[in-house]
């Protein structure tokens, strides 16, 4: 919306603000199109927009409040569409992909992103944060969601993967005892071998182990 179409916004009387935050609160939660959730965003973007020229910081906050509530249900609906599995579409049985979801609904690649990593925020920490006397932007709750999704990639993996690479690990020592120790193969096939064979199951083993 223009910004110089906002100032023909109505004005909305502050004791009733409080019980409209109330309803958009409940109807966001409710909401189950992601289309509409992406109305609830834009509207609610523009209305900060005008809040900021009129210098009404109540209103403005309100405003926000409710985009950050939009976008992070617009995140919940499209984690429930499964994505697709590499960069196939996948249309059987009359399903979508999610990047189609987002784009049926009037999402730009960017705002699917967000939405996403909004979404990521746990949701006491998102209750919290825009309930706070100053609601931080969507940007820095996108940013709170890249760093929840990183930490959760970088924590310790479970025991049972663990238990597989150690099992790996131990199985690739057998083989490369066996193999370079088997009398059959010449000094140079030994090379060949701990070459294109053992060598990189122990460089893929390696970087799993890292991480």
């Amino acid at each position: 919306m223009p910004v110089n179409n906002l100032k023909n916004l109505p004005t909305l009387p502050k004791p009733k603000l409080p019980a409209a935050y109330e309803t958009a609160r409940v109807a966001l939660e409710k909401c189950s199109r992601i289309d509409e959730c992406a109305d609830w965003a834009n509207k609610s973007e523009a209305l900060s927009s005008y809040a900021k020229q009129a210098k009404d910081d109540t209103l403005r906050k309100m405003a926000d409040r409710i985009q950050a509530r939009a976008i992070r249900r617009c995140g919940e609906l499209l984690k429930q569409v499964k994505p697709s599995v590499g960069g196939q579409p996948t249309h059987r049985g009359g399903s979508t992909s999610r990047s189609k979801a987002a784009r049926d609904a009037g999402l730009s690649k960017d705002q699917k992103v967000t939405a996403l990593r909004v979404v990521n925020i746990p949701k006491d920490e998102f209750e919290s944060a825009i309930e706070s006397s100053e609601p931080p932007t969507i940007t820095e709750l996108a940013k709170r969601g890249t760093d929840v999704s990183k930490s959760t990639l970088r924590g310790p993996a479970p025991k049972f993967i663990i238990s597989s690479w150690e099992s790996l690990r131990l199985q690739i020592s057998d083989q490369v005892r066996d193999t370079l120790g088997c009398k059959k193969f010449t000094l140079e096939q030994r090379r060949k071998i701990w070459t294109k064979d053992i060598k990189p199951m122990l460089r893929v083993l390696n970087r799993l182990l890292v991480k």
